[in-house]
This record gives C-alpha cells, structure tokens and sequence, in this order.
C-alpha cells in the first residue's frame, strides 16, 4: 500500500484539519467559478444543485442555503432570467415548484466543474483498491455524521435521492 508512510504519521486531529482545508478550497473553487461566469456564489450553488436530476424546490434551497423563501424566489428569478433553470410543477405536490437547470445551466456547470472532477477521478484511480475502499468508507461515515438531525435544521426537508448509495 503507497500510503504506509502517511498511516503512522496522521492523527485524527490532522485529518479534521485537512477536511477543513478542503472545505476551504471547495469553497474557494466554487466562488471563483461563480465569478468567472457571472454568478454569486450562492446562485451558483443553487444552479449546481438543480442540476443533479432530483426535484429541488425552493423550501429544499431555502434551508440548504439558510435564505429566506423570498431570497429564494429572487434568486430564482434571476437563474431564469439568464436561461440557467425552469420551474416546473411539483409532480406529486401542487404547492411545490421545481427548479431545474436548462441545457445552458447545466452547461455552465460542466464547463466549471467538469475539468476538476475528471482530475479527481484520476486521482482516485491512482489509488490501489484497499486505498479506495479506506477512503471511501470514511467519506461514508463523515455522510452519516452530517446527516444526523443535530447537524441538520430540524425542519429542512430532505432532498430526494439523498441517502441513495451508488
């Protein structure tokens, strides 16, 4: 296994501290990319998550961002008005409105995301197969741990599809 040197040398705490970093460049990536095609970085956020083929409503975006139903409603508005999302009909909830990228809104998103993902996948296809099932049963529990209700608003309703495994 390549990471032998690493296992005795990462504590814990020094873990805690790379997922934090992490954040940190997620974050950063996203609000450069959010820049670079005029966007703020919570409407970019918003046109990322309705992209992923699962019904995002406004209440779901409202308590995932921490905005109000209203802010939601003009962030909306303003995806719309540049091309980027639909609102269509809930399907099985007549008060609900989906949101939903169009074919230029998920275009934007592929060309921001799209190269740092392909070089994450070939970073995870350097790994041996051991490598890979430690990682990604880690990434599994730290899922479990935010998903517990004292990491969630009590009243965020949940996103459809979540808590599927691939």
């Amino acid at each position: 296994m390549r990471n032998e040197q690493y296992r005795a040398m990462v504590t814990p705490e020094e873990m805690v501290l790379r997922l934090q970093g992490l954040t940190r460049g997620i974050q950063d990536f996203l609000a450069a990319e959010a820049k670079e095609h005029g966007l703020t970085s919570t409407e970019f956020v918003a046109l990322i998550r309705s992209t992923n083929g699962d019904r995002v409503t406004g209440a779901y975006l409202a308590h995932a961002l921490g905005m109000r139903s209203s802010s939601v409603t003009g962030l909306a508005d303003r995806l719309e008005a540049r091309g980027l999302i639909v609102r269509r009909a809930h399907p099985t909830d007549r008060r609900s409105v989906v949101l939903q990228a169009t074919r230029r809104g998920r275009a934007v998103v592929n060309r921001a995301i799209g190269p740092l993902l392909e070089q994450l996948l070939s970073v995870a296809g350097e790994l041996e197969s051991d490598e890979r099932a430690a990682v990604a049963a880690f990434l599994a529990r730290i899922d479990e741990v935010l998903r517990r209700p004292q990491h969630r608003p009590s009243s965020a309703p949940r996103q459809p599809g979540r808590g599927r495994r691939n």
